[in-house]
């Protein structure tokens, strides 16, 4: 069972204070396939992002990870979600699947994840907050079979309190 709180973004309070630099910089997340947000906690890296993206013309597919996602099959589970909360009919072969536990490599994961991605009219910006809690090796290929050949649709966003494990100076 899935904790659906964790695919909302969270509201963005009347005291918000807009980085209007990183605004900027946030702005070319549709050129890229890949955005890394990282800083140490308390610098407003999740409530940026939050901000920025209501005003963007993506659809917006939140994700906030904790460390309960280091088992792959809800890692993907939850990726699924994400995505399936904006877009309902988005991935349903693939969440029959990993709820039946079929296990998935992260190569068969993306192929099929990319065929949905295939049937999607518009851009989405895919948030995964508090990427830091993710160590499982499993769940880092899924990132990374993703950026090795990106889909054109999709624009990962990760937000952590510290670069993660993957080879970032390679994408």
């Amino acid at each position: 069972m899935l904790n659906s709180t964790k695919l909302f973004p969270p509201p963005i309070t009347d005291d918000f204070v807009p980085r209007t630099h990183l605004q900027e910089r946030l702005k070319l997340v549709a050129r890229r396939p890949l955005t890394l947000v990282s800083a140490p906690a308390g610098y407003g890296k999740t409530t940026a992002v939050s901000a920025w993206l209501e005003n963007s013309n993506l659809v917006r597919a939140w994700l906030s990870l904790d460390e309960s996602d280091n088992d792959l099959a809800t890692f993907l589970a939850y990726l699924v979600a994400a995505i399936q909360r904006q877009l309902p009919e988005f991935g349903l072969e693939l969440s029959i699947m990993v709820d039946h536990g079929v296990r998935l490599s992260a190569n068969a994961f993306v192929q099929q994840f990319s065929l949905q991605l295939d049937t999607v009219d518009s851009a989405i910006a895919l948030v995964l907050d508090d990427f830091q809690a993710i160590r499982d090796s499993e769940a880092l290929a899924v990132i990374g079979e993703l950026m090795r050949h990106p889909h054109p649709r999709l624009h990962i966003i990760l937000i952590s309190r510290h670069d993660p494990q993957l080879p970032l100076s390679d994408w």
